[in-house]
Protein backbone atom coordinates (compact mmCIF):
# COMPACT_ATOMS: atom_id res chain seq x y z
CA UNK A 1 0.00 0.00 0.00
CA UNK A 2 1.00 3.56 -0.95
CA UNK A 3 1.51 6.15 1.32
CA UNK A 4 -0.32 9.29 1.19
CA UNK A 5 0.97 12.91 2.41
CA UNK A 6 -1.22 16.09 1.68
CA UNK A 7 -0.28 19.43 2.56
CA UNK A 8 -2.93 22.25 2.54
CA UNK A 9 -3.53 25.66 3.60
CA UNK A 10 -7.04 25.75 5.34
CA UNK A 11 -7.31 29.13 6.52
CA UNK A 12 -8.93 28.38 9.38
CA UNK A 13 -9.19 24.82 10.48
CA UNK A 14 -12.28 25.00 12.15
CA UNK A 15 -13.79 27.11 9.50
CA UNK A 16 -12.89 24.63 6.97
CA UNK A 17 -13.40 21.15 8.99
CA UNK A 18 -16.50 20.29 6.55
CA UNK A 19 -14.48 20.59 3.63
CA UNK A 20 -11.60 18.68 5.28
CA UNK A 21 -13.84 15.95 5.98
CA UNK A 22 -15.09 15.63 2.70
CA UNK A 23 -11.94 15.76 1.25
CA UNK A 24 -10.06 12.94 3.26
CA UNK A 25 -13.02 10.74 2.29
CA UNK A 26 -12.72 11.11 -1.31
CA UNK A 27 -8.50 11.00 -1.28
CA UNK A 28 -7.57 8.72 2.60
CA UNK A 29 -4.21 10.54 3.69
CA UNK A 30 -1.72 8.49 5.93
CA UNK A 31 -0.51 12.55 7.07
CA UNK A 32 -1.59 15.89 6.26
CA UNK A 33 0.22 19.12 6.92
CA UNK A 34 -2.33 21.84 7.58
CA UNK A 35 -0.97 25.83 7.49
CA UNK A 36 -3.32 28.96 8.82
CA UNK A 37 -5.08 27.14 10.99
CA UNK A 38 -5.62 30.73 12.43
CA UNK A 39 -6.40 28.61 16.17
CA UNK A 40 -5.37 28.83 19.52
CA UNK A 41 -4.22 25.52 20.72
CA UNK A 42 -6.80 25.01 23.15
CA UNK A 43 -9.41 25.32 20.30
CA UNK A 44 -8.06 23.15 18.06
CA UNK A 45 -10.12 19.81 16.70
CA UNK A 46 -7.87 16.79 18.16
CA UNK A 47 -11.19 15.40 19.22
CA UNK A 48 -12.21 15.41 15.97
CA UNK A 49 -9.03 14.26 13.82
CA UNK A 50 -9.06 11.34 16.29
CA UNK A 51 -12.05 10.10 15.99
CA UNK A 52 -11.05 9.46 12.21
CA UNK A 53 -7.89 7.74 13.19
CA UNK A 54 -5.23 10.80 13.56
CA UNK A 55 -2.91 11.61 16.17
CA UNK A 56 -2.29 15.25 15.87
CA UNK A 57 0.15 17.79 17.07
CA UNK A 58 -0.16 21.84 16.49
CA UNK A 59 1.05 24.82 17.15
CA UNK A 60 -1.68 28.05 16.58
CA UNK A 61 -2.55 31.15 17.39
CA UNK A 62 -6.12 33.09 17.21
CA UNK A 63 -6.79 34.82 13.64
CA UNK A 64 -3.62 34.51 12.51
CA UNK A 65 -0.68 31.59 11.33
CA UNK A 66 -0.74 28.19 12.51
CA UNK A 67 0.46 25.09 11.52
CA UNK A 68 -0.59 21.29 12.40
CA UNK A 69 0.30 17.64 11.03
CA UNK A 70 -2.00 15.13 11.31
CA UNK A 71 -1.17 11.28 11.20
CA UNK A 72 -2.18 8.01 11.41
CA UNK A 73 0.89 6.51 13.40
CA UNK A 74 2.55 8.38 16.70
CA UNK A 75 4.79 11.40 15.32
CA UNK A 76 8.34 11.49 17.47
CA UNK A 77 10.92 14.54 17.93
CA UNK A 78 8.21 17.40 17.64
CA UNK A 79 9.94 20.75 17.23
CA UNK A 80 8.14 23.63 16.87
CA UNK A 81 10.71 26.46 16.25
CA UNK A 82 12.41 27.31 13.53
CA UNK A 83 14.66 30.10 15.11
CA UNK A 84 14.67 32.05 18.49
CA UNK A 85 14.53 35.26 16.50
CA UNK A 86 10.82 34.05 15.02
CA UNK A 87 8.71 32.93 17.58
CA UNK A 88 5.39 33.09 15.13
CA UNK A 89 3.44 29.91 14.41
CA UNK A 90 5.07 28.81 11.13
CA UNK A 91 7.06 26.01 11.58
CA UNK A 92 6.97 22.60 13.02
CA UNK A 93 8.47 18.95 12.29
CA UNK A 94 8.73 15.64 13.19
CA UNK A 95 9.33 12.34 12.60
CA UNK A 96 6.98 9.98 11.11
CA UNK A 97 5.90 6.45 11.62
CA UNK A 98 6.56 6.53 7.42
CA UNK A 99 10.34 6.51 7.77
CA UNK A 100 10.61 10.09 7.03
CA UNK A 101 11.43 13.37 8.71
CA UNK A 102 8.36 15.79 8.20
CA UNK A 103 8.96 19.47 8.13
CA UNK A 104 5.57 21.47 7.38
CA UNK A 105 5.96 25.49 6.89
CA UNK A 106 3.97 28.57 6.76
CA UNK A 107 6.19 30.99 5.28
CA UNK A 108 5.64 35.08 5.43
CA UNK A 109 4.11 36.77 2.60
CA UNK A 110 5.63 39.93 2.94
CA UNK A 111 3.27 42.51 1.94
CA UNK A 112 5.49 44.37 0.18
CA UNK A 113 9.13 44.39 -1.41
CA UNK A 114 9.89 47.56 0.26
CA UNK A 115 8.25 46.78 3.82
CA UNK A 116 10.22 45.72 6.93
CA UNK A 117 7.51 42.29 6.30
CA UNK A 118 9.51 41.92 3.32
CA UNK A 119 13.17 42.00 5.11
CA UNK A 120 11.19 39.81 7.46
CA UNK A 121 10.56 37.33 5.27
CA UNK A 122 14.02 37.35 4.10
CA UNK A 123 15.41 36.54 6.93
CA UNK A 124 12.75 33.49 7.65
CA UNK A 125 13.68 32.11 4.53
CA UNK A 126 17.58 32.52 5.09
CA UNK A 127 17.07 30.93 8.95
CA UNK A 128 14.78 27.92 6.97
CA UNK A 129 17.84 27.07 4.39
CA UNK A 130 20.13 26.74 7.38
CA UNK A 131 17.57 24.28 9.79
CA UNK A 132 16.88 22.38 6.30
CA UNK A 133 20.66 22.23 6.07
CA UNK A 134 21.49 21.10 9.69
CA UNK A 135 17.86 18.87 9.29
CA UNK A 136 18.78 16.85 5.94
CA UNK A 137 22.56 15.78 8.02
CA UNK A 138 20.19 14.08 10.76
CA UNK A 139 17.55 12.97 8.11
CA UNK A 140 18.54 12.34 5.09
CA UNK A 141 14.82 10.75 4.70
CA UNK A 142 13.43 14.13 4.77
CA UNK A 143 9.77 16.30 3.09
CA UNK A 144 9.03 19.78 3.11
CA UNK A 145 5.95 20.69 2.85
CA UNK A 146 3.30 23.72 3.29
CA UNK A 147 2.71 27.08 1.94
CA UNK A 148 5.72 28.77 0.82
CA UNK A 149 4.37 31.66 -0.32
CA UNK A 150 6.86 31.95 -3.30
CA UNK A 151 5.57 30.54 -6.71
CA UNK A 152 9.03 29.28 -8.11
CA UNK A 153 8.62 29.50 -11.63
CA UNK A 154 7.34 31.99 -14.33
CA UNK A 155 4.95 28.40 -14.93
CA UNK A 156 3.89 28.30 -11.63
CA UNK A 157 2.02 32.52 -12.32
CA UNK A 158 -1.36 32.57 -14.44
CA UNK A 159 0.36 36.03 -15.96
CA UNK A 160 4.31 36.45 -15.12
CA UNK A 161 4.20 40.13 -16.53
CA UNK A 162 1.84 40.73 -14.32
CA UNK A 163 3.42 39.49 -11.18
CA UNK A 164 6.78 40.60 -11.79
CA UNK A 165 8.21 42.64 -8.35
CA UNK A 166 5.75 40.76 -6.47
CA UNK A 167 6.93 39.27 -2.82
CA UNK A 168 5.33 35.95 -4.56
CA UNK A 169 7.91 35.78 -7.80
CA UNK A 170 10.74 38.23 -6.44
CA UNK A 171 14.46 37.17 -7.01
CA UNK A 172 15.69 37.31 -4.36
CA UNK A 173 13.23 35.28 -2.75
CA UNK A 174 13.59 32.81 -5.64
CA UNK A 175 17.19 32.79 -4.42
CA UNK A 176 16.09 31.00 -1.38
CA UNK A 177 14.07 28.18 -2.87
CA UNK A 178 17.10 27.47 -5.43
CA UNK A 179 19.15 27.55 -1.88
CA UNK A 180 16.61 24.67 -0.58
CA UNK A 181 17.06 22.48 -3.92
CA UNK A 182 20.54 22.86 -3.65
CA UNK A 183 20.33 21.28 -0.50
CA UNK A 184 18.94 18.04 -2.52
CA UNK A 185 15.44 18.95 -1.90
CA UNK A 186 13.06 18.49 -5.46
CA UNK A 187 9.81 19.99 -6.21
CA UNK A 188 7.80 17.05 -6.70
CA UNK A 189 4.91 18.04 -8.43
CA UNK A 190 6.95 19.72 -11.02
CA UNK A 191 9.69 16.83 -11.11
CA UNK A 192 6.84 14.89 -12.65
CA UNK A 193 5.01 17.21 -14.55
CA UNK A 194 7.92 19.79 -15.82
CA UNK A 195 5.26 21.14 -18.51
CA UNK A 196 1.98 21.09 -17.15
CA UNK A 197 0.63 24.72 -15.83
CA UNK A 198 -1.42 23.69 -12.74
CA UNK A 199 -2.31 26.33 -9.27
CA UNK A 200 -2.69 25.79 -6.00
CA UNK A 201 -4.04 29.26 -4.98
CA UNK A 202 -6.17 31.70 -6.03
CA UNK A 203 -7.28 35.24 -5.18
CA UNK A 204 -11.23 35.38 -3.71
CA UNK A 205 -11.39 38.59 -5.85
CA UNK A 206 -12.77 38.35 -9.23
CA UNK A 207 -13.38 35.52 -9.13
CA UNK A 208 -10.18 34.08 -9.97
CA UNK A 209 -10.54 30.62 -9.51
CA UNK A 210 -13.28 30.52 -12.39
CA UNK A 211 -11.27 32.52 -14.60
CA UNK A 212 -8.14 30.15 -14.00
CA UNK A 213 -5.74 33.05 -12.58
CA UNK A 214 -4.00 31.02 -9.62
CA UNK A 215 -0.52 30.59 -8.64
CA UNK A 216 1.01 27.32 -7.14
CA UNK A 217 2.81 28.12 -3.95
CA UNK A 218 1.82 25.26 -2.01
CA UNK A 219 4.53 22.75 -2.41
CA UNK A 220 5.92 18.65 -1.61
CA UNK A 221 9.39 18.92 -1.63
CA UNK A 222 11.38 15.89 -1.09
CA UNK A 223 15.13 14.91 -0.47
CA UNK A 224 16.83 13.59 -2.88
CA UNK A 225 17.18 10.22 0.23
CA UNK A 226 13.43 9.95 -0.34
CA UNK A 227 12.44 11.15 -3.94
CA UNK A 228 12.76 7.04 -5.18
CA UNK A 229 9.99 6.66 -3.13
CA UNK A 230 7.71 8.72 -5.22
CA UNK A 231 4.76 7.52 -7.19
CA UNK A 232 2.62 10.28 -7.78
CA UNK A 233 1.68 13.81 -6.99
CA UNK A 234 -0.96 16.09 -7.55
CA UNK A 235 -3.33 19.22 -6.85
CA UNK A 236 -6.68 19.13 -5.45
CA UNK A 237 -7.94 21.72 -7.60
CA UNK A 238 -11.41 20.61 -7.47
CA UNK A 239 -11.88 21.48 -3.78
CA UNK A 240 -12.22 25.58 -4.96
CA UNK A 241 -15.63 24.80 -6.15
CA UNK A 242 -17.00 23.46 -2.82
CA UNK A 243 -18.91 26.14 -0.57
CA UNK A 244 -16.74 28.45 1.65
CA UNK A 245 -13.67 27.19 0.56
CA UNK A 246 -10.09 27.69 1.20
CA UNK A 247 -8.20 30.04 -1.25
CA UNK A 248 -5.69 27.61 -1.56
CA UNK A 249 -6.45 23.99 -2.57
CA UNK A 250 -4.41 20.49 -1.02
CA UNK A 251 -1.44 19.68 -2.49
CA UNK A 252 -0.41 15.55 -2.11
CA UNK A 253 1.88 13.04 -3.14
CA UNK A 254 1.85 8.95 -2.91
CA UNK A 255 4.87 7.43 -1.92
CA UNK A 256 6.06 3.71 -1.65
CA UNK A 257 6.15 2.28 1.87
Amino acid sequence: MSITLASWNVNSVRVRMPQIETWLESRPADLLALQETKTPDPLFPAVDFHARGFTSVYRGQAAYNGVAILAREPLDRVEDELDPAFPDRRFLSAQTGSGFHLVNIYAPNGESLESDKFRYKCAWYAALVERLRGLLRIHPKLALVGDFNLAPAGCDVYDPEAFEGSVLTDPRIRCYFAELEALGLVDAYRYQHPDQTAFSWWDYRRGAARRGEGLRIDLILLSEALLPRLRQSGIAEEIRSHPRPSDHAPVWVELDP
